[in-house]
């Protein structure tokens, strides 16, 4: 099965994982194989309700880093669908830098 995020103890080393990301830094040997994007759509877990929303939705293709994920609306199934849609109609080489540099960022100055 695959883990699609570690999460490190709460110690001080553990803090510095994650503000470095590399909470995700074992998936990217699927982005350089290409079966994951680095910035790309949520990467649902395998429901039912998953998979009737990916077989309606054509231009799913998920990725490290996500638009929801970095407006922090994961855990909102509503909202995230919206983030989702939006960024499929306005993906591009420049929003997708634009989300990257904000993940980056934003994990870079939380306060540990």
């Amino acid at each position: 099965m695959l883990r699609l995020y570690r999460r490190p103890g709460r110690n001080f080393a553990g803090r510095y994982f994650l503000k470095l990301n590399l909470d995700k830094f074992h998936l990217l040997p699927m982005v350089m194989a290409g079966h994951l994007r680095l910035v790309g759509n949520y990467i649902l877990p395998v429901t039912p309700e998953n998979s009737k929303f990916m077989s309606t939705f054509t231009e799913y293709s998920p990725g490290l880093f996500s638009l929801s994920e970095l407006l922090e609306h994961e855990y909102d199934p509503v909202q995230r669908e919206i983030d989702e849609l939006y960024y499929a109609y306005n993906a591009s080489f420049r929003f997708n830098m634009e989300i990257l540099g904000q993940a980056l960022l934003r994990n870079l100055l939380k306060r540990t």
